[in-house]
Order: structure tokens, then sequence, then C-alpha cells
């Protein structure tokens, strides 16, 4: 049997931090209540996919041009 092992980028918490300007205490919160960004644990050290990162930042609210409804313009 063989096994394809992808070899996907995990990233620390200030790396997170780093790209989305969530702070460490916000993420380690939304980690013990089981929200945010899905995370791995190696060993004791906390891991985030590359992938997840991704996910979670495509599924955020998006602000634009475009005026609320029942908000002038």
């Amino acid at each position: 049997m063989t096994h394809q092992h992808t070899q996907e980028r995990l990233l620390t918490e200030v790396q997170i931090f780093e790209r989305t300007g969530r702070s460490l205490p916000s993420l380690r919160r939304d980690r013990l209540f089981g929200r945010g960004i899905p995370f791995v644990k190696v060993g004791r050290q906390v891991r985030y996919r590359e992938s997840d990162l991704a996910a979670y930042l495509q599924s955020l609210p998006t602000f634009g041009g475009a005026a609320l409804p029942g908000k002038a313009a």
C-alpha cells in the first residue's frame, strides 16, 4: 500500500498574527472555545495549516463600495 503525503506548510501563531493582525490572546481564546481558524497540535506545539488560514480568510465578510441597505451612499 502506498501513502502519498502532501507537505503543507504549517504556520505558528505568530505567523498568523503577522498575516491577519489577530492578537495572540485572541487566537488563544478562539482555540479554547473551538472557534476561529482550525489548528493542529504537533506534540505540544500549535500550528495552523495554510489552507485553513486561506479558507478562514475567504469566509470572512467583505465590505466594499456598496452601500448597506438603508444607508445613503
